[in-house]
């Protein structure tokens, strides 16, 4: 049995199933799931209150938008739209009530605001929107709290738009909504959950309307809630008038994933990154895989093994070998091109991720240089493979080995990422007798269990 809290308005599905991790098969026999006792086959689903952002479909097949050739003064106006169209976002009661859909109010927006040529109208233009959505209710326990807070929203830019445009946008901060939000909302452990918003998987190459609108989307997500800002190199305030060019301009799937990932990256965080959606950039990386695996070593490519040891033989590599040029180009070049395309935290993150691709190609061989074990400087053909044809996992190589060894000075290892069943009464008797036991949980854990010996229990 299982309780959950749940609100009826909120609660849009409940998913119930089972996790397989490793190879096997799993049959479910005489299985029934009933919610408060009663059979989920017999149930009817409760009518769900539908917001009017919900029900918004205009631009679900493109925003038809054209944005010309930009000014920098057009940059800047549009700079200044994706700050106030974020900051409304996340503050308006009436867009956090779900009353619009916020994306296409943009394209809504948009036409009229790129005609205008002079501060005076746009500011007008602005402000007359803003006032079309609704009136703001005042709101006491909203004031700001500059000295509980740790973390800030950057609102300077407000201060620098004339008395009219700054007072309406202060005003919203100052009575800014507090209740259930739309768009954004908070998990479990206080990380923000960012809610109703559509992929648009439809579109693999979006129109012009929605690259601005991605750019605004990624740009203020990071400006409200990423709290590492001023860790980054770089000022993000600088980084949305950068890119919005840069997305406009793109003319293919490619391009435009390409400068995601610039974008992605400009946070300087291992975890950002396309985990969906890539597959122009998998095919620029290269489809075809190394048979070795290497690593940078002290800032040198190093071969530090084989995926398959069947074709050791053939590739004509060693471990310990320095690979210094590939296709002509030096490692260095390759950094250089190639490191603004993947997102991490520090260079040596960025590194092992460079490393795993380095080496791939669309072709089925590529010319390498490499210095072997005995300093002797070698050019040679590598061998490229299909990955399915590669015992590689990630970028190393599939371990199927069992789950504990004895190493020296007789201590047990037991790593969690393999282990079985049955493979712990054999752990509790080749240990029994071991000065002390490592217990690696470094990985994906296929199992919790409990070892016990002589009356002591080690829980995990």
């Amino acid at each position: 049995e299982i309780t959950l809290d749940m609100n009826p308005d909120k609660t849009k599905q409940i998913v119930f199933g089972g996790l397989l991790a490793g190879k096997g098969k799993v049959w479910f026999d005489s299985f029934a799931v009933k919610i408060d006792g009663k059979d989920i086959e017999d149930l009817k689903p409760v009518e769900r209150k539908i917001v009017p952002a919900e029900k918004d479909r205009e631009y679900d097949l493109g925003s038809s938008i054209e944005i010309p050739e930009l000014a920098s003064n057009k940059i800047d106006d549009l700079e200044l739209l994706g700050r106030i169209w974020g900051f409304l976002k996340y503050h308006h009661p009436e867009i956090a009530k779900g009353n619009y859909n916020w994306d296409y109010e943009l394209f809504r927006f948009l036409p009229k605001y790129l005609e205008l040529n002079d501060s005076i109208s746009r500011d007008k233009l602005l402000i007359d929107w803003i006032d079309s959505l609704g009136r703001i209710p005042n709101c006491d326990i909203c004031k700001p709290t500059d000295k509980k807070a740790f973390l800030k929203p950057d609102l300077t830019w407000i201060k620098n738009q004339n008395e009219d445009l700054q007072n309406k946008l202060l005003n919203i901060y100052n009575n800014r909504y507090q209740g259930e939000h739309y768009y954004i909302g908070m998990t479990n452990v206080g990380n923000p959950e960012f809610k109703n918003e559509k992929a648009y998987s439809n579109m693999s190459f979006p129109d012009d309307g929605f690259r601005l609108l991605s750019i605004f989307r990624y740009w203020n997500m990071i400006n409200y809630f990423f709290p590492y800002k001023h860790l980054m190199d770089k000022d993000w305030n600088l980084t949305l008038r950068e890119y919005i060019p840069l997305f406009l301009k793109t003319n293919n799937e490619l391009e435009y994933e390409l400068v995601v990932l610039q974008l992605i990256a400009s946070i300087q965080d291992t975890h950002a990154n396309l985990w969906g959606g890539a597959d122009k950039v998998e095919e620029w990386k290269g489809l075809h895989y190394p048979p070795v695996h290497v690593r940078f070593i002290e800032n040198k490519l190093v071969v530090t093994d084989f995926y398959n040891t069947e074709l050791i033989n053939d590739v004509g590599l060693e471990i310990g070998d320095i690979i210094t040029k590939i296709g002509g180009q030096s490692i260095e070049q390759i950094i250089n091109e190639k490191s603004k395309f993947y997102p991490a935290s520090n260079a040596s993150a960025q590194l092992r991720d460079i490393s795993a691709d380095i080496l791939r190609s669309n072709s089925t061989e590529i010319e390498i240089q490499y210095i072997s074990t005995n300093s002797v400087e070698i050019s040679k053909t590598l061998k490229l493979h299909p990955k399915d044809s590669l015992n590689v996992y990630r970028w190393y190589r599939r371990n199927d080995t069992k789950s504990f060894k004895m190493l020296d000075n007789n201590i047990g290892y037991i790593t969690l990422q393999t282990i079985k069943e049955e493979d712990i009464p054999r752990i509790k008797e080749e240990f029994k007798d071991t000065k002390g036991i490592i217990i690696d949980i470094r990985n994906y854990q296929r199992l919790s269990f409990l070892l016990v010996w002589d009356h002591i229990s080690y829980p995990l």
